[in-house]
């Protein structure tokens, strides 16, 4: 039954049934953005009932689940005081956890096997599991497995990060401060995995079944400070942080057992800055000797002079580098000579605008500021420094057509074309359906229809050349021998 038919019956929040007791808040901690909320929306109501476990990862995960049904004979009691029966606690069923946090004693494995198919979603009491031969298991390491049961006990009260995101961040904030990171975000894998193995609690880690070779590229430990594509166990995160904290603190401890150094004399500071200002001196007469190269081949010159003055005086260095730069940067022509082609490009502007409008495809594409550089060649130097182009950049502007404009242009096609078709004026719509102006037309295309018939004489040009035919036709008839069936026709003037 899903949780929300569950939730109904029992008159309580779905929400509040999955967050209390189910396993999704302890496998959500670890999980990438967006995937919490969709495993939760599933769990309430729909098909996915079987494609929970693979979402959250854990039949796919290195980490072996938990095969038998665990309690502690404590909380049993307690429960049984308290609500008259005992009840498994998802606590002890997580994976790693082999420690009751509450009373600090080791859990008792039952003989209920969670991979049986015969009860699978049979609702099996823990009164009638409970056997008086069961013992306690044999815990290796104490101290870290009751470390490992609280903080499984805190990812259920949503306390420490939150999301694989959150848990990578914490991860690297632990390796920022033990310094094996770098400025960059790059991890220190040559300083940080030999110290690892060293500190590596091995026979705990065998104990749990969780891979020891922390060196493979394939280990879980890379793939957990890395950009998360894919979801971690919970457990792999808490072994991690247990980890590092362990690391920490022993680097922490040399830090502060190492010997205090003797503050330096005066002659020594003296004598430093002398050494100072002959290496800034001679790094002087060096730029000198080769003004036009730059300081990588200054460095290259006197690599030893360089590293030098890198180590004790790198604010001075870079200084004096960028002003060197930029003097030479500014007394270097430029290689294109950006006035000159200002003036040539604004000078084939009117003919490159020609050329669209007349073109074979210019009744259906406006002049655009686009198609403008196209027909002057411009290249992508050009597009990308028009600030570097006044004048084309105005011109530009003035000789693209507007959509109003493009509209007029589009009408006087359409009247010149009408006029060599028909011998009477168009319709406003007609004239913008010959334009192939799309509809549903607005007022303003309507008028600018009605004024572009008006404007142009094409009608009286018509009229005028009909007009001459019918004289020509007159003198004709006044010259020539009458015919038989010319007889009371009346004439057309």
């Amino acid at each position: 039954m899903p949780s929300g038919g569950l939730a109904k019956a029992l008159k309580m929040p779905a929400t509040d049934l999955i967050d209390r007791h189910t396993l999704l808040p302890y496998y959500g901690s670890v999980l990438l953005p967006g995937r919490r909320r969709m495993l939760k929306q599933w769990m309430i109501g729909s098909r996915h009932g079987d494609d929970i476990h693979a979402a959250v990862g854990v039949t796919a995960s290195a980490v072996a689940a938990t095969r038998q049904l665990r309690y502690c004979a404590q909380c049993a009691k307690d429960d049984a005081r308290e609500w008259g029966a005992p009840v498994w606690r998802r606590l002890h069923q997580c994976p790693g956890v082999i420690w009751c946090p509450i009373h600090a004693r080791p859990l008792i494995e039952s003989r209920v096997v969670l991979s049986a198919r015969s009860h699978k979603h049979q609702a099996v009491d823990l009164r009638a599991a409970m056997r008086t031969d069961d013992k306690e298991l044999r815990i290796l390491d104490p101290e870290r497995a009751s470390a490992i049961a609280v903080r499984s006990q805190e990812l259920f009260a949503g306390k420490g990060p939150i999301g694989a995101n959150a848990w990578r961040r914490h991860h690297l904030d632990f390796m920022r401060r033990g310094g094996w990171l770098t400025s960059g975000g790059r991890v220190r894998w040559a300083s940080l995995l030999p110290e690892a193995r060293s500190g590596l609690p091995m026979a705990w880690w065998q104990f749990l079944d969780v891979r020891t070779d922390i060196e493979h590229s394939s280990h879980w430990i890379a793939a957990l400070v890395r950009s998360p594509r894919k979801s971690s166990h919970p457990l792999q995160h808490l072994m991690m942080e247990a980890l590092l904290t362990e690391l920490t603190s022993d680097v922490s401890a040399r830090s502060a057992s190492k010997p205090r150094q003797r503050p330096r004399s005066s002659t020594q500071v003296k004598a430093e800055s002398k050494v100072v200002a002959a290496d800034r001196r001679a790094w002087r007469e060096l730029s000198a000797q080769f003004p036009t190269a730059g300081a990588k081949v200054w460095r290259l010159k006197r690599p030893d002079l360089y590293m030098r003055l890198y180590r004790h005086s790198p604010v001075w260095l870079r200084a004096w580098n960028a002003v060197r730069r930029k003097s030479q940067m500014a007394a270097r022509p430029g290689r294109i000579d950006w006035k000159s082609r200002d003036r040539e490009l604004t000078r084939k502007l009117p003919a490159a605008f020609g050329a669209l409008v007349t073109g074979a495809h210019s009744k259906r594409h406006r002049v655009s500021v686009a198609s403008l550089q196209r027909q002057l060649r411009m290249t992508g130097v050009h597009q990308n420094q028009l600030a570097k182009l006044p004048k084309l950049r105005v011109a530009l502007d003035r000789w693209s057509e507007t959509q109003e404009q493009f509209l007029k242009r589009r009408l006087a096609n359409a009247v010149r074309e009408w006029a060599q078709h028909y011998a009477h004026a168009p319709e406003p719509w007609q004239l913008l359906r010959s334009a192939r102006v799309r509809s549903p037309w607005t007022d303003r295309a309507k008028a600018l229809a009605r004024s572009a018939i008006n404007l142009y004489p094409w009608l009286q040009r018509q009229c005028s050349q009909a007009t001459q035919d019918v004289q020509d036709a007159d003198q004709g008839l006044a010259s020539g021998p009458a015919c038989p069936g010319d007889t009371g026709r009346r004439r057309v003037s």
